[in-house]
């Protein structure tokens, strides 16, 4: 499947299971008061709470397996803090380490308790990196990724002379600007479908209870 189609896949599922109105009436009926027994809060914490630690993990399996998905790509991309990002989750959710994190602390470990690394800094990366020296933010980049997108909108071209028009509105060079595009896409549909499995596990979980704002039943996963 092309990534936009895709995308356009990913926009209709989400419209469908989540359309805004419903999302308002979760949310208000989220914000009442957690003493009335028939709000959503209420039931969620109460059952959130009775079904204890161990049954909530494998409920919730599919989101841990997301998160843990998401962090992995990010350090096999090179972003050593994933490894950290991904222990501290684990320690918030009260979570075992995925395979991949508990072998890359261990080998990392073994480095430092062998002197053959000079720092902590070699296996989980050096705090904050990028952020004070980047070139440039994050607002920047969304941007120039929201600009891109529309032109291509418009009906320009996804060309070099697409990315050559943006690095002339942001100052910059053609390659950053489509470096900038397409990490901002795989960015956002990675987005988009953990959010819609997302919605799959939850429904999952509440259906059984009579308390699941998404009611119709859900189609199969997308790839």
């Amino acid at each position: 499947m092309s990534r936009k189609r895709l995308d356009v896949e990913l926009d209709e599922l989400l419209a469908e299971y989540s359309p805004r109105i419903k999302r308002e009436e979760v949310w208000e009926s989220y914000l009442e008061s957690s003493n009335n027994p028939n709000s959503l809060e209420h039931k969620i914490n109460k059952y959130v709470t009775e079904i204890g630690d161990d049954e909530r993990r494998k409920i919730f399996a599919g989101i841990y397996e997301i998160a843990f998905d998401a962090y992995e790509e990010e350090y096999l991309a090179g972003d050593l803090n994933a490894l950290m990002k991904c222990i501290n989750y684990c320690c918030t959710e009260k979570l075992a380490l995925p395979s991949w994190a508990a072998d890359a602390f261990h080998q990392g470990y073994t480095k430092i308790n062998n002197c053959e690394a000079r720092s902590w800094d070699v296996i989980f990366g050096k705090p904050n990196k990028g952020k004070h020296k980047a070139k440039r933010s994050e607002e920047d980049n969304i941007k120039i990724h929201l600009y891109i997108r529309k032109k291509i909108s418009k009906g320009n071209p996804v060309d070099e002379g697409l990315f050559s028009d943006a690095a002339e509105q942001f100052y910059g060079c053609s390659t950053e600007m489509k470096k900038i595009y397409y990490d901002l896409e795989r960015e956002r549909l990675r987005w988009k479908k953990s959010r819609l499995e997302g919605i799959r596990i939850t429904h999952a979980a509440l259906e059984p209870l009579g308390i699941s704002p998404w009611q119709k039943k859900l189609r199969k996963k997308t790839k």
